[in-house]
């Protein structure tokens, strides 16, 4: 899922503390490191801060300060501190809760972040920027109900909420509500034409409405805006794949590695169209580099059985299927792969059994109704090998490879009734 952008953390003023002496020199350091940050010197700014650290861990502002500054630094655990030092010395103050709520998102304590936005909202009930927040924390917890309700809350207040449009949007389209979702993208790019990873999300909900062009499109905007964008590199070449345009697609999935070597998505995309465009023994090497990097994604464990099994290495397909089971037993593509591999092998009944489950966990898979039948047909039951075959036919009644192995099972069922009849 796209990252959600986090509020723009700026210190604002606070209470002075007790004692004139103290005030003159807070306020002496605050200034000093402030002309830091100013500059662009913000590891200087924190090291000075640190340095005074009996003044500045006194004062509720200078630990604002510091944590804002090990934010933009990516030190997240050290702005953690320094916003809880502020709220040690001034409790409930809502920017540093606010600030304290975005750092411990970035570090992944959402349960923690979700609590902290829920004390803001019941102070503040009408801020949309914290509504928001808190649905983008509820959204990455996959409460979907609830980062709805506050998206759609933060949009009632704020109608040109970019963030809370593009958060709504990509919320919508996870939940297969497809053209609302092209609908909230469309006015978040109205709102920020600007934004490439709105142009990029839009592209994958209108590829997933089939609309393959205006995807291509939309994918190609998010390029113009942010040429090294691996990920519309990768919508690109998905698209150019489904339309048979091998070359094409390798070379967007190239781009993409050229800007990020390690990019995931890339070098998976990459082996599927080396597959797919029929260079076997290079998608299997290319799924090794897939797995190499993430040993237990089952999805690439699962496509390399099937590049293996093209291969003849039946025994590593085998294994390398089975390790994708295990890591996701309710896997419809490996148990699909699994029964495939069983049957090269000629182990009928098993291959039924992974196309049985299979089927039971998605009943209208064409693949396996189709491979299911030829499995039946190989044991001898041949009233079932054809109503599987008729089950894939009435989803894709085109399909060549169905309609020629229902064909050669009709005249094997005609000459085995015909041997019956002369007995």
């Amino acid at each position: 899922m796209a990252q959600f952008p986090a509020q723009r953390l700026a210190p604002t003023r606070a209470q002075p503390p007790i004692g004139f002496d103290q005030v003159q020199l807070a306020r002496e350091l605050i200034a000093e490191a402030l002309r830091q940050v100013r500059a662009g010197r913000m590891a200087e700014a924190a090291a000075y801060l640190t340095a005074h650290d009996e003044i500045a861990l006194n004062d509720d502002f200078a630990c604002n300060l510091l944590g804002l500054i090990h934010a933009s630094r990516g030190e997240h655990q050290k702005a953690l501190d320094a916003f809880e030092m502020a709220l040690r010395i001034r409790p409930g103050r809502l920017d540093t809760l606010a600030n304290r709520a975005i750092t411990l998102q970035h570090l992944g304590r959402l349960e923690a972040a979700l609590a902290c936005y829920d004390e803001i909202v019941r102070a503040q009930p009408d801020d949309a920027q914290m509504l928001f927040q808190r649905g983008a924390a509820a959204h990455l917890l996959g409460r979907s109900e609830a980062a709805l309700a506050d998206y759609e809350r933060a949009l009632a207040l704020k109608p040109a909420h970019a963030e809370a449009l593009a958060g709504r949007a990509m919320l919508l389209h996870q939940l297969g509500r497809h053209e609302e979702a092209l609908a909230c993208y469309d006015k978040a790019i109205l709102l920020d034409p600007a934004d490439a990873s709105s142009h990029y999300n839009r592209g994958n909900t209108l590829r997933e409405l089939a609309r393959l062009d205006d995807a291509l499109a939309a994918f190609s905007e998010a390029l113009r805006l942010r040429p090294a964008y691996p990920e519309a590199l990768c919508g690109c070449a998905m698209i150019l794949n489904e339309r048979g345009k091998y070359a094409e697609a390798l070379a967007c999935c190239a781009r993409a590695l050229r800007h990020a070597p390690t990019h995931f998505p890339a070098l998976f995309n990459r082996a599927n169209i080396l597959y797919a465009a029929g260079h076997i023994e290079e998608s299997c090497a290319a799924y090794e580099a897939v797995i190499r990097l993430k040993p237990d994604d089952a999805d690439a464990l699962s496509n390399r059985a099937a590049a293996l099994l093209e291969a003849n290495r039946r025994e590593k397909a085998l294994a390398s299927c089975d390790r994708a089971l295990a890591i996701k037993p309710d896997f419809p593509e490996a148990l699909s792969n699994r029964g495939n591999i069983l049957q090269k092998v000629q182990r009928f009944e098993e291959a039924l059994e992974a196309y049985d489950a299979a089927l039971a966990l998605r009943p209208s898979y064409l693949d396996v109704l189709s491979g299911r039948g030829v499995a039946l047909k190989q044991v001898g039951r041949y009233e079932e090998s054809l109503a599987s075959f008729d089950a894939a036919l009435a989803l894709q009644p085109g399909h060549a490879h169905t309609q020629n192995n229902r064909g050669a099972l009709l005249l094997l069922i005609g000459r085995f009734r015909a041997r019956l009849g002369c007995l």
